[in-house]
Parts: C-alpha cells; sequence; structure tokens
C-alpha cells in the first residue's frame, strides 16, 4: 500500500473502466455491506456530494447482509451510473482502487481501527470518517482527511466536498505522514 506517480485516469483505463466511468472524483468505500458499516447513510451522504459534482462516482467494494438492500436503495435514488459495485478481492487487486481514487468514505456506527482507514492513508488518499473510535489517530483535520462528529450525511458530504475541493491541503504527502507509526 502506497501511493503511484501514475495519473489517476490512465490507471482507472487499466482497470477496464469506460470513458465515461473514469472521468469525475471518485470515492471509495471498501468493507462489509452491514448495518454497523452504515452504508445507507454512506449512499446518502454520496448523493448530497453529487448535487456539486454530478460526475463524481462512489466505488462500493465488499459483500455482505445489507448488499441487496443498498442496491435497490442506490436504483431507486437514480444513482445507478455514478455507483459501482464490485465484490470484495484480495488485497493485491484492492490496493489498485486505493490508488485510483480521490476520496475514501467511511461512514460507519462503530470501528476500532479500522484497517481501510490505514491502507487508504498508506496509498496518499485522504480520508472522511465519522468520529468512530481509533480514527482520530491518523485522519487528522484539515492535514490527511476529515473526522465528522455528526452522523448526518450533510455533514459528512460538506466534509468530502472541503477534503476534494482543496487537495493542495490534503496531499498524498500529508496521508502518508499520518500513518508513517503504522507498518
Amino acid at each position: 500500500f502506497k501511493p503511484v506517480v501514475l495519473p489517476k485516469v490512465a490507471i482507472r483505463t487499466a482497470l477496464g473502466f469506460a470513458d465515461e466511468e473514469r472521468q469525475g472524483k471518485w470515492a471509495l468505500f471498501a468493507g462489509r455491506l452491514q448495518e454497523a458499516k452504515a452504508p445507507l447513510r454512506l449512499v446518502d451522504t454520496f448523493k448530497l456530494y453529487t448535487q456539486d459534482d454530478p460526475n463524481a462516482k462512489l466505488i462500493m467494494i465488499g459483500e455482505g447482509n445489507m448488499q441487496s438492500k443498498v442496491e435497490e436503495y442506490v436504483n431507486r435514488l437514480g444513482l445507478c451510473r455514478q455507483v459501482i459495485f464490485l465484490k470484495g478481492m484480495p488485497q493485491e487487486e484492492l490496493v489498485k482502487f486505493y490508488q485510483v481514487v480521490d476520496v475514501f468514505l467511511l461512514t460507519s456506527n462503530y470501528e476500532g481501527m479500522p484497517m481501510c482507514v490505514l491502507e487508504s492513508l498508506c496509498c496518499g488518499v485522504p480520508v472522511v470518517t465519522t468520529d468512530v473510535c481509533e480514527v482520530r489517530r491518523v485522519v487528522k483535520n484539515e492535514f490527511s482527511g476529515e473526522v465528522v462528529e455528526s452522523f448526518d450525511p450533510r455533514d459528512i458530504a460538506q466534509a468530502v466536498k472541503k477534503v476534494l475541493d482543496n487537495p493542495q491541503v490534503y496531499t498524498s504527502e500529508n496521508c502518508t505522514k499520518s500513518v508513517e507509526d503504522y507498518t
């Protein structure tokens, strides 16, 4: 897990995404589609963000007992062209997705120290997360992402916009520096 120097669009092409899918900002969620991870809040957050950026994409990697409910919800909200569902995959494949997104999004109800947050930061990708357990150890507001104290999708979407609108603040270097104590 490390940043890449190739242009993200080139890597997105190599991953097999169509021209219209490769464009715009990409958010990533990688994890179980279960209540603890609040995937419906994640979709609501993304829907609100797309009001500012209709070309954005949300890549959701994972499976779980809420998968069909989440897919139905995405369809009902009219987001099926913007939300891309992928099954769980080996770490060697997953790392490629971390490397080509613009932000990692975690809207969980509770966590320990989520590996997905560490992996994202190692790849130089800022994280927007709810304030769950240990995330404040590595996600530093105004530096490597934003920890949102509220579970309100509007507040989380505002944090996503803040991060994506300010790449000069949430740099790859800041993200990797945030996790340099972790191996």
